[in-house]
């Protein structure tokens, strides 16, 4: 499918995340912080899934995960104070085994993705403002909100663990706002 363009991938919009903040706070733990985490971080469901309690370390003056990827390449993600926030209050809580999954499902092995997506479709049916609702849309919203801050695309690409700029720069779109704001100052 050479020569066509890319679709322009979008994440949620202010409004929606504050909706879809509201109702992933209600949701039981662990999927509450798995979900809570998705846009903050930028990460894949199957990575959010998967981390285990020893792959939260120290590097430097920052707390990352560092994990295996997609691609099967290790991963070190820098945690931002929201989702440092978020973790603390989810360890905070957290009555089992500090080993194994980060978040064990009932059953004590990782808690699936599947079980997230059918949270996200729930929730995108309690409000239609969130149809369409899914993982995935929340790193798309990770990596918009960081264009809409004026990140530059390079750093984007770099948090979202992309080989290459084109990938990321579908994700990313700024608001008709944004662009009246820039133009105005020429």
């Amino acid at each position: 499918l050479t020569g066509r363009k890319q679709a322009q991938k979008e994440g949620l919009t202010p409004g929606q995340l504050v909706i879809y903040e509201g109702l992933a706070a209600k949701q039981k733990e662990p999927v509450r912080t798995v979900l809570l985490l998705l846009p903050v971080t930028g990460m894949r469901i199957s990575e959010a899934c998967d981390i285990q309690w020893n792959h939260l370390q120290a590097v430097g003056n920052d707390i990352a995960l560092v994990f295996t990827e997609k691609g099967g390449r290790t991963a070190t993600l820098i945690l931002g104070k929201k989702a440092k926030q978020l973790l603390a209050c989810y360890r905070q809580g957290f009555t089992g085994p500090r080993a194994g999954p980060l978040f064990p499902s009932t059953r004590g092995t990782a808690v699936s993705p599947v079980t997230v997506r059918r949270a996200t479709t729930a929730m995108a049916k309690l409000d239609p403002r969130l149809q369409g609702l899914t993982p995935h849309i929340l790193r798309h919203t990770f990596c918009t909100n960081l264009a809409e801050k004026g990140v530059g695309l390079e750093v984007i690409r770099d948090l979202a663990r992309h080989e290459s700029t084109a990938t990321t720069s579908r994700y990313t779109r700024t608001s008709r706002q944004r662009q009246r704001e820039a133009l105005d100052m020429l």
